[in-house]
């Protein structure tokens, strides 16, 4: 693929994610998503930054907008990196001769994206927690948004992970990846928390 997702239209990839093309499919769609949700948490930050109401956490908001940039141009990456692993795969299952031990390691690479951004989002929960504490009321919507989104985020990374480790038998990286998974989800418990019951819009 010469032409990274995030260098195209808006149109482009969405046309591109909607053909029978093998990828992009639902890892860098999970990624685009991941990427959107900084983004919207980025704008909310600078405009709470201008609200006296916020009192001490203006400070915090505008070292999150500097977070969320950052992250957002990981998950861009990473849907191009997942893309790029999940073709590889596919051209060694085509292979009817190919080795179980290299086609395990084309599953791990193909977990590799998702789980990186699972990863990655589950670290930014708290500070999508934060910005739902502490913005203003027109901005509230806007801060469960990008919550919301994050959360369907790590939901995404965490299908594509399973799904990849379906097919590989080294314990140790199935432990290790279902213990990531673990705090992915009580990460996810405690901001659905503040999502059921501490939002009054």
């Amino acid at each position: 693929m010469n032409k990274k997702f995030q260098d195209m239209t808006l149109n482009e990839y969405l046309s591109l994610l909607g053909s029978t093309k093998p990828a992009p499919g639902g890892g860098a769609a999970a990624a685009f998503v991941a990427a959107e949700a900084c983004a919207l948490g980025e704008m909310v930050c600078r405009l709470v930054s201008h609200h006296e109401s916020v009192g001490d956490f203006r400070d915090k908001a505008e070292s999150y907008v500097d977070v969320f940039v950052m992250a957002r141009a990981i998950f861009l990456d990473l849907m191009d990196d997942d893309a790029a692993n999940f073709k590889a795969l596919m051209d060694l299952w085509k292979k009817k001769d190919t080795p179980k031990a290299v086609m395990e390691e084309a599953f791990k690479k193909s977990a590799e994206a998702p789980w990186q951004m699972g990863s990655a989002m589950t670290d930014l929960l708290p500070a999508f927690t934060e910005l739902i504490h502490h913005a203003p009321k027109l901005l509230l919507t806007d801060a469960v948004l990008a919550a919301e989104q994050a959360v369907s985020a790590i939901r995404g990374a965490e299908l594509n992970v399973k799904i990849n480790t379906k097919y590989i038998k080294d314990d140790i990286y199935i432990h290790e990846t279902e213990e990531s998974m673990e705090e992915w989800e009580h990460a996810i418990s405690a901001i659905e928390a503040v999502l059921t019951y501490q939002v009054t819009l």
